[in-house]
């Protein structure tokens, strides 16, 4: 038999398109978060990604300490909070406001919708050394922080002792906040709008804010305002809108009827697809085959696939942290968008199979274990 020409460029064609979508994943679970520092924080807001419909942000809902055991957090079915009777868990609080019962409006109100909004941001704390009537010195290499590697090039800039040196490591990063900097910001934004765009790199105005408190239950935040224009250099212009995240792709909702089973139990996942008590370590995806850590985990050969490029639905180190709007504890929330084609397995089952394998190793070394052959005891009459 001869070779299909025509079916071989075509499959050809389809992995090509395959690899490029896995690839695209990929960089989106790249995202970085920006997480508020106890004191003074100064944000540049950025312009939107072309996808974004022109909003320099996106809303979510946010739902938690569901299920059963009230431990389970999940993204809301309604992304702007217009249709709830959408989300199956929204019908459910408005059901236990109905019944007027104390008991089932506390159990209403710590499991309803927490409205989020997703901008992305530039670290521009440095600004807050600055005298009020001191230019603004802006590095022209600022979002171009060299790779660990090259050494020589952060030497020749001085990277270790800039000021800027967090901020451009940091890059464009996602900034994930409540209702209670979300509406002062509004507020000043409905003062400055008709005027000028505050997101505009070449002439735009950074945001202040203050925290105080270091978790959720003390947290406060206070003299949120915009501050005077800063103009970026243009070489840092270009790389701003080079590096923007496409934010409608982040944390996009789970279907209903998976968003019942989390409220069910049938799955006792939290929003990152892990299942409690079965936790894929933090490292996973960093195999070293000269580590000996890494060739004791359970979880050592999905660890070194992963390593080698199939991706897998665990999040990376750099998930965002709410730490404000109500929210009773922080929790983790996993950028990487829901997708549904023939070649890619769900996030449960990917999740199940690592679990499986992890297991299968587990039981493969206590049976090896048990199988040993004890060593020789010595001769208690030798010296």
């Amino acid at each position: 038999m001869v070779t299909n020409i025509k079916k071989l460029k075509s499959f050809i064609k389809n992995h090509k398109e395959e690899e490029a979508k896995k690839e695209e994943r990929k960089n989106q679970n790249s995202i970085n978060f920006y997480q508020n520092k106890v004191g003074k924080n100064a944000l540049f807001l950025c312009p939107p990604h072309e996808n974004m419909e022109g909003l320099p942000f996106v809303l979510r809902g946010k739902h938690r300490n569901c299920g059963p055991e009230g431990k389970t957090d999940f993204m809301c079915a309604s992304c702007d909070g217009k249709n709830l009777k959408a989300c199956p868990q929204c019908v459910e609080v408005r059901e236990l406001y109905d019944t007027g019962r104390e008991r089932d409006k506390k159990k209403a109100s710590k499991i309803r919708r927490n409205q989020r909004f997703y901008w992305q941001v530039i670290d521009t704390s440095p600004i807050l050394e600055v005298e009020k009537d001191e230019k603004i010195i802006i590095p022209d290499c600022l979002l171009d922080f060299p790779a660990e590697e090259d050494t020589k090039k952060r030497k020749e800039r001085g990277c270790k002792t800039c000021s800027w040196a967090e901020s451009c490591e940091g890059g464009v990063r996602a900034w994930s906040i409540g209702k209670k900097i979300q509406e002062p910001i509004l507020d000043e934004l409905d003062d400055l709008l008709d005027d000028e765009d505050v997101t505009n790199p070449k002439v735009g105005r950074p945001i202040f804010l203050r925290r105080k408190g270091e978790d959720a239950t003390t947290t406060e935040y206070s003299g949120i305002k915009f501050m005077r224009p800063i103009s970026f250099p243009k070489e840092v212009v270009d790389r701003i809108y080079g590096q923007l995240n496409d934010l409608s792709q982040v944390s996009i909702p789970k279907e209903p009827d998976k968003i019942r089973d989390l409220m069910t139990g049938v799955q006792t996942e939290d929003a990152e697809g892990a299942t409690e008590g079965d936790d894929i370590p933090k490292c996973f995806g960093k195999y070293d085959e000269d580590e000996d850590e890494c060739l004791k985990c359970d979880f050592c050969e999905p660890c070194e696939v992963e390593s080698k490029g199939i991706s897998s639905s665990k999040p990376k180190a750099n998930e965002e942290i709410d730490d404000d709007d109500n929210d009773l504890a922080p929790a983790h929330e996993d950028p990487d968008p829901e997708t549904n084609t023939d070649s890619d397995l769900e996030d449960d089952e990917l999740e199940n199979q690592l679990k499986n394998l992890a297991r299968k190793r587990q039981a493969e070394r206590q049976a090896a274990k048990n199988n040993r052959t004890p060593a020789p005891k010595p001769d208690e009459d030798d010296d």
